[in-house]
């Protein structure tokens, strides 16, 4: 069991990661891969559970901001209304700003009993699929070469 705040707490985030697809982390990332977040913010964790129990690869995230009058909805973005957000607040999930959660990753909490219901988690990975275009079809024209 996790034992927040003790000397081994890395070894324990490790042991959160194994099994997180559709939960909410809290995280600060440093200002080389989280600049224009500054901050902590909520992330959830998109990765597939088969790359997450593998324990070497780092784990796929994508921010969550809380949805105010001024928050621009972009999109690249799921706007979720209150009553169906893990957070019980109105969030924008931001797609578009994929980032990688290394397993030794410091400024890292893990929000007990905070998921996404399947219905959201399907959301997300549509959204996915349409930000990195992952549905287009590519024909080879010739060696090495694919075609739009």
């Amino acid at each position: 069991m996790p034992t927040a705040g003790k000397k081994d707490a890395v070894d324990d985030v490790a042991y959160w990661i194994n099994w997180l697809r559709g939960s909410f982390l809290l995280w600060e990332p440093d200002g080389t891969r989280g600049r224009d977040f500054s901050g902590k913010h909520f992330w959830i964790v998109v990765s597939r559970d088969d790359i997450n129990k593998n324990g070497k690869l780092p784990v796929i995230v994508v921010p969550v901001n809380t949805k105010r009058r001024e928050t621009s909805v972009t999109a690249s973005d799921i706007e979720v209304d209150k009553n169906d957000s893990p957070t019980g607040k109105p969030i924008v999930i931001r797609c578009g700003h994929i980032r990688t959660l290394d397993r030794g990753t410091r400024n890292l909490v893990v929000a007990k009993r905070k998921y996404c219901s399947d219905e959201l988690m399907r959301l997300i990975d549509e959204k996915l699929i349409e930000v990195l275009e992952l549905e287009m079809k590519y024909t080879p024209t010739g060696e090495g070469s694919p075609e739009r």
